[in-house]
């Protein structure tokens, strides 16, 4: 499985859609990627899973590893909002146990879970 990464600076947005089986060797992927190629400060990130469904290896502990990693690369810079959205409820709870492991690894990022893609935009697009 691919997770793209889209680019959005009116919006002051970095999009990134993950397709299909989604294992965490692919968020390790994307995430490690951030340390030469970082999203830009002051933009918003957007996870879209709508269309992704994790692997059988994706075991629920694995959220662990990615919210450490996540802290490590960008927990600390100045990013405004994250969302992840995700559809099915399987997804959506493998996105609220990592929400709670960021809570545990002491990232205060402004961070939510959405169903709707329309939801996570409008809520990005308030005001802090």
């Amino acid at each position: 499985m691919a997770i793209t990464r889209h680019m959005d600076p009116p919006n002051k947005l970095t999009v990134l859609t993950a397709i299909g089986e989604l294992t965490f060797e692919d968020l390790k992927g994307i995430i490690e990627d951030f340390k030469n190629d970082p999203p830009p400060k002051g933009f918003n990130i957007l996870w879209d899973f709508r269309e992704a469904h994790p692997a059988d290896s994706f075991r629920s502990d694995s959220t662990g590893g990615i919210a450490s990693l996540f802290k490590k690369r960008i927990g600390s810079k100045t990013y405004r909002k994250t969302a992840y959205v995700a559809s099915s409820g399987l997804m959506y709870g493998m996105c609220r146990m990592y929400l709670s492991q960021l809570e545990i690894e002491g990232v205060t990022r402004s961070t939510m879970v959405f169903h709707e893609m329309d939801e996570a935009l409008k809520w990005l697009n308030e005001d802090e």
